[in-house]
């Protein structure tokens, strides 16, 4: 329980820089998807 704790701190603490990495995430995703598809 306790490390759920911490891991939401840290969340809260990082968010705007791990919002960027999912942003950063879901564009490669889209676009290796859009690659996929085209191939």
């Amino acid at each position: 329980m306790l490390v759920f704790f911490v891991y939401g701190l840290c969340y809260l603490i990082k968010f705007p820089y791990l919002a960027n990495l999912y942003q950063l995430a879901l564009q490669n995703t889209s676009l290796t998807n859009t690659n996929l598809y085209y191939d």
